[in-house]
């Protein structure tokens, strides 16, 4: 009885799950980096919504708070942030595209972060919108 030869097929299986594997860790790192630019663009979000509402009674405070966000995120533009102050009360969106490493393969994602903020008792309130 003859003994089969299985050396090729090793090589033959490392050959298939090395992309897979490599394809795996890009989209780990891609998810990586989404949550990390989610985070800045909230806490950029957040800041600015406290200086506003420390600085509510300013002449053009609107201005002011879209020209701190694009500051912060240079990427930014006027169009990609909505700022409504009414009654002591301010609430930020900003809408950005996200460009991560599988841009020519995936259609682009979208951060949307929301925030309102108004000061009750002389403290600084927060929250999440949407």
């Amino acid at each position: 009885m003859k003994k089969m030869n299985n050396k090729g097929q090793v090589l033959v299986c490392f050959v298939i799950i090395i992309p897979i594997l490599f394809m795996l860790v890009a989209l780990v790192v891609n998810l990586g980096i989404f949550s990390i630019e989610k985070r800045k663009l909230s806490n950029v979000v957040q800041d600015t919504i406290k200086y506003g509402l420390n600085h509510i009674d300013d002449n053009n405070i609107q201005g002011t708070l879209t020209d701190l966000i694009i500051k912060n995120d240079p990427k930014l533009n006027k169009d990609d942030i909505k700022i409504i102050i009414d009654n002591n009360e301010i609430a930020i969106t900003v809408l950005k595209d996200y460009h991560g490493l599988f841009k020519y393969l995936v259609n682009n994602q979208k951060l949307n972060i929301s925030y309102k903020g108004r000061i009750i008792d002389s403290k600084i309130i927060i929250t999440k919108e949407g």
